[in-house]
């Protein structure tokens, strides 16, 4: 599978850009849409710049993510790929036995969800920004793709159900 273009753009607004490196909260040094790999090698990006960083580092991501779930023989929707791509992104990776890899074991979408909604520290510390990024991750997981649209106006309180 393969990020889908509305995730990417996700990404691009819950990582923020800089055109310089800076350190994230957890003290990791960051260029572009959350690049981390290479940071230190630049000095100043521009936006495109930073897409093709953001591409190449999904990329990867994606292939680590790919051969998570085909180790495991889970069966993804795109939305629920592109929920986990988006928290391997920030996070680095799912880590074994973890409290998210036992709730994937579980086959249990709204399990999983709320198990995302748990990583929201940075330097030990909870950001609201990591907050509003876990409350869509955990959305996006266990909505189904015909009922997403519906869920993100629920979610912004534009929609009564």
């Amino acid at each position: 599978m393969k990020a889908s273009e509305t995730i990417i753009r996700r990404i691009k607004e819950f990582e923020g850009f800089s055109a310089k490196p800076y350190r994230d909260s957890a003290g990791v040094l960051t260029i572009g849409y959350g690049t981390t790999k290479d940071a230190d090698k630049y000095t100043n990006i521009s936006k495109a710049q930073a897409d093709l960083l953001l591409r190449r580092d999904l990329a990867a991501f994606e292939d680590q993510l790919n051969n998570y779930i085909a180790a495991r023989g889970y069966e993804l929707t795109q939305n629920q790929f592109d929920a986990l791509l988006s928290f391997i992104y920030n996070v680095g990776s799912i880590k074994p036995n973890s409290g998210l890899d036992k709730a994937l074991r579980s086959g249990r979408p709204k399990v999983v969800a709320a198990n995302l909604q748990r990583y929201v520290y940075a330097g030990g510390q909870k950001l609201a920004g990591l907050v509003k990024r876990r409350n869509y991750e955990a959305m996006l997981f266990a909505t189904a793709p015909a009922d997403i649209g519906k869920a993100l106006l629920a979610a912004l309180g534009l929609l009564q159900f």
